[in-house]
């Protein structure tokens, strides 16, 4: 941006231009050379090329400079933007046993939970994140979010010109307040503006978030994952995602009335009522013609 010039407007309705001449609370900055310096000094494990951005956390009416001096606070605190893409992750784990995630599947009860997951994260009603839209056009490409809890202070006095110069993006600020409700600075709830309905249609916003999630994971049926679980494949490390996901797909998942029929023949068994499998075969069969057995297991 050349000197003088004006920013582009955002197109994202949580960003305004960053012509404050002043620090704001929800200020992205790059992860310029200055701020890498900084870190280094700071806080070498930030420099971890996962954490592409930082956002300032401190409000604004501290960060405010007089009368061209240092501002009131004395120090600056930058919380960590990582990619969307690791927060979904860490969610699916919650979920997932090693072959479910080797496949990148979720068993599909618990879809609605993800989903709702993920509308609360882009709404920005979750209390450990802030999503951030990508601005491609101001330099921030990806889809992001504030770690609200990995957070760095560093001192104004030094570092501030270096801050301001890495600036590429302000918060609305409506979505500055929400920012420091979510960090403590504010009281009461502050309600900011969702994608449904100015920005999104339902459908619109819906779509979104199915997007986001089979980006990161196909659903599948949770009673064959369950069978696939229990007997995975004896090479599963060297199969590959979709080799897998074929794998649990073509689990036979036995029918009610079978799996009745197999616990009866189990106890039956155990209490020694039944030797061979002729007398196995038999009790099923008439088990499985019998009119109560039958109305129950429809």
């Amino acid at each position: 941006m050349t000197t003088g010039s004006l920013p582009p407007t955002p197109t994202c309705f949580t960003y305004e231009p960053p012509t404050d001449p002043d620090l704001q609370q929800g200020d992205i900055l790059a992860k310029t050379v200055g701020i890498q310096e900084i870190l280094e000094k700071v806080h070498p494990y930030y420099k971890n090329d996962s954490y592409t951005n930082f956002i300032v956390l401190t409000q604004s009416c501290d960060l405010v400079r007089r009368d061209d001096g240092p501002p009131k606070s004395r120090y600056i605190t930058l919380a960590a933007v990582r990619p969307l893409h690791i927060v979904i992750e860490r969610e699916l784990e919650k979920y997932q046993s090693p072959i479910a995630k080797k496949a990148m599947v979720c068993k599909e009860g618990v879809r609605e939970k993800l989903e709702f997951f993920v509308q609360q994260l882009l709404n920005n009603n979750s209390s450990e994140f802030f999503y951030l839209h990508p601005e491609p056009q101001l330099g921030f490409s990806e889809p992001s979010c504030a770690f609200l809890r990995l957070s760095v202070s560093i001192k104004s006095s030094e570092h501030y010109e270096t801050c301001y110069a890495s600036r590429i993006l302000s918060l609305d600020q409506m979505f500055q307040a929400k920012l420091g409700w979510l960090v403590g600075s504010m009281y009461s709830r502050v309600g900011t503006e969702d994608w449904v309905p100015n920005e999104a249609t339902k459908e619109k916003f819906e779509e979104m978030i199915k997007d986001i999630l089979e980006g990161h994971c196909d659903f599948v049926d949770g009673k064959k994952l369950k069978l696939a679980e229990k007997s995975p494949p004896p090479d599963l490390e060297t199969k590959t995602k979709n080799e897998i996901r074929d794998y649990i797909n073509a689990k036979k998942v036995p029918q009610k009335r079978e799996e009745l029929l197999d616990a009866v023949d189990q106890v039956v068994k155990e209490l020694g009522k039944v030797q061979t499998p002729d007398e196995s075969r038999q009790l099923r069969q008439r088990l499985s013609i019998h009119p109560k057995f039958r109305e129950f297991t429809r």
